[in-house]
């Protein structure tokens, strides 16, 4: 009998026996009652040996009817597509009725990701082998820059089969952790499938990938960080304090943060504070890690500083966000009045003690002490600008009545009565950084 003819018969038997094996073997989610799983397995040997000798005869029957007596040379392997858009459509309805199944977004397909998913199933028919990776073979990343995509989240699944096995090649994915992963990914938004054939082998390749349109310009973000800071302050709540004076730290934060560099949560000037830097492609996908983070935190502040720029994570650019959030203290909603009268009291306290009689509160040395307090927060080691740079002390705590021990000698120098001004600086209340309040006090005995 002709060599080729034989080959042809074993050909024709070895994929009837695969095809009734895969049928047997094909895994189930609950076994049959009644029967052990050992009793199973034997009996489906069994069966399965009967089966291969009756299917020989019927073999080789519909070998000889459908292919007659083949030729003594065999032609080479010859890989097509092109015919096979109507098996990619199928395969792509099923993916997104997968999806919309469990209240995903449907994947469209695009023309570069076809590229990539196309030459991917003529290499793997080329090489005859299933295959993510070959050598001297770009990556997929590596294969998608090149086609001149950009993305920020790729995958890939691929498949080999008989033609007759096509119709379960997509529940052979979905029973699969990984490929099922890849078909109901909810960050992908697409997906192209391209299938090859060379002669009875089907190559099938699935490329899903998360495309994103390039930032038009980098640099800052006026209006971005304008509406997000309006966005921030309405999300938390209204008596939120915008702090403009520390948005251009913000900014330095958020350049440092896309390079990846470390910026301390501790200015001398503005004391303790706490900074959320976030990294992504879209504002809203920062607007909603923003409000995670920063509901744990209890603040009272808060400066938003934004900077677009290239990242290797992100080809087609990022948003880069640092947030300064300004903790609060318990006076925080006390009226600077309020926090005027505890000053004066503990001022008149420490007199008390030492024999001296109380202090008479003056508005005029009061408006002086507000200057001075303020020039104290924007220099506060030149002394000198002070107005009654001799009569006057200063000091900056979160409890307004804490005066220091140090200042005694200089409440108590004269015992007679006098004249005090004192004023109490929230940084927070006139928008600007800080946690703390600064106590100015001036005294005139004349």
């Amino acid at each position: 009998m002709h060599n080729a003819y034989i080959k042809g018969i074993l050909f024709w038997y070895q994929n009837c026996c695969e095809y009734l094996e895969f049928l047997l073997n094909r895994p189930t989610k609950a076994g049959i009652p009644g029967f052990p799983e050992t009793n199973m397995k034997n009996q489906r040997d069994s069966i399965f040996k009967r089966l291969k000798v009756a299917v020989v005869l019927p073999s080789i029957i519909v070998f000889l009817f459908m292919n007659g007596f083949p030729s003594a040379a065999a032609g080479p392997s010859k890989i097509t597509y092109g015919s096979t858009s109507g098996i990619e459509t199928k395969f792509l309805d099923r993916i997104n009725r997968e999806r919309r199944k469990r209240g995903l977004r449907p994947l469209s397909d695009n023309r570069l990701l076809s590229r990539v998913s196309l030459r991917h199933s003529i290499k793997m028919a080329e090489e005859a082998e299933l295959s993510h990776t070959f050598p001297s073979y770009q990556s997929l990343r590596e294969r998608l820059q090149a086609a001149g995509l950009l993305v920020n989240k790729a995958g890939e699944n691929i498949a080999y089969c008989k033609a007759y096995l096509l119709d379960i090649v997509h529940d052979g994915f979905m029973e699969s952790p990984s490929h099922r992963d890849n078909i109901l990914d909810p960050d992908f938004t697409h997906c192209s499938i391209k299938v090859v054939k060379k002669d009875r082998d089907i190559y099938i390749t699935q490329e899903f990938a998360r495309l994103v349109t390039p930032l038009r310009q980098y640099g800052t973000a006026p209006e971005i960080e304008k509406d997000l800071a309006a966005w921030f302050k309405k999300k938390f709540r209204s008596s939120l304090t915008l702090l403009p004076a520390a948005g251009s730290f913000a900014e330095f934060c958020a350049r440092e943060n896309l390079r990846g560099g470390h910026v301390p949560e501790f200015n001398k000037k503005w004391g303790r504070f706490y900074v959320v830097n976030l990294i992504a492609p879209e504002i809203e996908a920062l607007k909603k890690e923003l409000r995670k983070r920063a509901k744990h935190i209890k603040f009272q502040g808060a400066a938003v500083g934004v900077v677009t720029g290239a990242h290797p994570q992100y080809p087609g650019g990022a948003y880069s966000v640092s947030a300064l959030l300004f903790p609060g203290n318990k006076f925080g909603k006390t009226s600077e009045g309020k926090l005027i009268r505890y000053v004066l009291k503990e001022v008149n306290k420490i007199r008390s003690v030492h024999g001296c009689r109380a202090l008479m509160y003056d508005k005029s040395l009061s408006k002086s002490a507000l200057e001075t307090a303020q020039l104290y927060y924007n220099y506060p080691e030149d002394s000198l600008r002070y107005p009654y740079a001799q009569k006057v002390r200063i000091f900056r705590s979160s409890d307004p009545r804490a005066i220091p021990s140090e200042f005694t000698g200089f409440l108590i120098d004269q015992k007679q009565s006098g004249k005090v001004g004192l004023a109490v600086f929230a940084p927070l209340k006139y928008g600007l950084p800080g946690n703390f309040f600064i106590v100015a006090i001036i005294v005139d005995h004349t």
